[in-house]
């Protein structure tokens, strides 16, 4: 049995999610807010990151540690705490612990971290903990990170991934971080002039993906990546949600057991939404079947008496939709997707009133909730169909935490009908759709429904059913092909021909598919009308435009 040297304390609580957190009051704490939360610590010399949406508190009484140094994890103690914004709960609190109120402390045998830093595992199977020594101090830093009793996979993953791997202690404090893997991609995606780029992000995480092999990177790049993809209709996006789906919580969903699967599903699915108020959908943001699923209802839920569509990736006023009619990149990022758009721009097209109600504030679950509240339901008639982020849906708040439909339940008095699509995963593209049996469901783990569905659609042949206009199959033309006679990463994009004309680059693209000089024929989903069809190169620029029709 060890016992420990010179260390200092730390007290670690901590939750995903995805919010802004408020000023830490101590003036040597310093929080960097990228992808993750970098916090450092100039007096402790300490620095280690956070993922989700964590903001800085003041000490809390019921952090009280179930551990071995519970008794000196005490207010006097207290360092900084982190805590989530959303559930699951977890929280994160730093103590430092003076070396002789611990050094008679049995602690077992030391380890060493993959950067040399030496530390003592602890806790429970409800806690994750670790003692580390800090060269040349007085104190030692206790990190202890515990959650709700059905969050522990989250928080194992996110401290034994995320957090403890990050960890710089003495010297090597200030080491430099790196970038986060979306900011990279955006500011790729971004142009001078505001229009967007859908190659440069994808070639940019190409290139910096050898940056990004460790642990506790791996899960940020491959959902940069999957996002980032998802934009391109040849992109590689089942490869890099396959890999999210690995890296997270969701590689434990079992299997599901259908009670119904493909027409048969969708027939069923309209069955238990008709009668419904609110009825409210989750997506993984990088999954085009999620949203393809949601426009295939469009008509026949319009048709039932649904007349509002409340979409949270949505930003831009509604009125302002209303009268352009179309959705524009300004709309909103996940509107950049081509699917995403053309859900926003059909629903305008059969008279839905459409409407984003999201909130970047600590208080997002609440604060969503009144916006849809305010923008639908409040003094307007007619059903309402919401496309919420994950676990937005969840149902049934623990430990006093809220999302957002809970707070909308309570706030309206209507209970939404909620149907998760993102938990269970069908393996067989054969079944397009399933609705998931619900015996199989009440072993999820994380996001409590009415309704549990897995969706394949974009697997499908025809998803949409549109059997008048199959996929068409297109050659490029002999003067764009001369315009890539240098370089070696191109994109084809078409465009709505008003749009483009309003617009220019700033409209959203129907589709946009990544060629290169020995691309033969390129295949474009079902579509009638006239475009303008562009080819760009890597920086923007437009090499070859002309207006076709289909």
């Amino acid at each position: 049995m060890g016992r420990i040297g010179v260390a200092t304390i730390s007290l670690f609580i901590m939750v995903c999610g995805c919010g802004i957190n408020k000023q830490q009051k101590k003036t040597h704490l310093r929080m960097i807010d990228q992808y993750y939360k970098y916090v450092y610590d100039d007096a402790v010399k300490l620095h280690f990151k956070l993922p989700g949406d964590y903001e800085s508190v003041e000490y809390k009484k019921d952090w009280l540690p179930h551990s071995t140094l519970e008794n000196l994890a005490t207010r006097r103690n207290f360092l900084s705490g982190f805590e989530t914004t959303s559930g699951p709960r977890l929280s994160l609190a730093v103590f430092k612990i003076p070396l002789t109120k611990i050094n008679t402390l049995e602690l077992g045998v030391a380890s060493s971290d993959s950067v040399g830093n030496e530390y003592y595992s602890l806790g429970r199977s409800s806690t994750r903990e670790r003692l580390y020594i800090l060269p040349h101090q007085d104190s030692v830093l206790f990190f202890m990170a515990f959650s709700e009793s059905d969050a522990v996979h989250n928080l194992s993953n996110e401290f034994e991934q995320i957090v403890f791997p990050s960890i710089r202690l003495g010297d090597a404090y200030m080491e430099e971080k790196l970038e986060s893997p979306f900011r990279l991609a955006k500011q790729a995606f971004t142009q001078k002039d505001g229009s967007a780029n859908y190659l440069r992000p994808i070639v940019r995480l190409q290139q910096s993906e050898i940056n990004y092999k460790q642990p506790q990177d791996r899960a940020s790049f491959v959902q940069a990546s999957a996002t980032f993809h998802s934009f391109i209709e040849n992109g590689s996006t089942d490869h890099w949600v396959d890999q999210w789906r690995s890296l997270s919580y969701l590689s434990e969903v079992q299997q599901p057991i259908f009670s119904t699967t493909n027409q048969s599903a969708f027939d069923v699915l309209i069955a238990q939404i008709k009668d419904e108020r609110v009825t409210m959908f989750n997506e993984a943001h990088f999954v085009k079947s999620h949203r393809l699923l949601m426009r295939r209802l469009l008509r026949p839920l319009y048709e039932l008496g649904y007349r509002h569509l409340a979409i949270e990736g949505l930003w831009e006023d509604s009125d302002t939709l209303q009268k352009r009619g179309y959705p524009i990149v300004d709309s909103g990022f996940y509107v950049a997707e081509s699917n995403m758009a053309a859900l926003i721009r059909e629903a305008l097209q059969l008279g839905y009133h459409v409407t984003g109600y999201d909130d970047f504030s600590p208080d997002r679950e609440r604060l969503q909730a009144q916006n849809l509240y305010n923008n639908t339901i409040l003094n307007q008639e007619g059903k309402v169909l919401v496309l919420a982020g994950f676990g937005h849906i969840h149902e049934s708040s623990s430990s006093g935490r809220k999302m957002m439909a809970e707070h909308f339940r309570d706030l309206s008095g209507i209970d939404p009908f909620t149907i998760d699509q993102v938990e269970f995963n069908a393996s067989s593209p054969d079944t397009w759709l399933g609705i998931v049996n619900a015996d199989s469901a009440r072993n999820k783990l994380h996001i409590g429904v009415d309704l549990s569905i897995t969706n394949n659609l974009h697997r499908a042949k025809n998803p949409l059913g549109r059997v008048d206009r199959p996929i068409q199959k297109l050659s490029l033309s002999s003067a764009a092909k001369e315009q890539m006679s240098t370089g070696k990463h191109f994109i084809a994009q078409w465009f709505h021909q008003e749009e483009y004309r309003d617009y220019r680059l700033k409209a959203v693209p129907i589709t946009s598919l990544i060629v290169t000089p020995s691309t033969r024929t390129l295949e474009l989903g079902p579509q009638q009308g006239t475009f303008v069809f562009c080819l760009r190169d890597l920086g923007g620029r437009i090499l070859y435009s002309e207006e076709v029709m289909y």
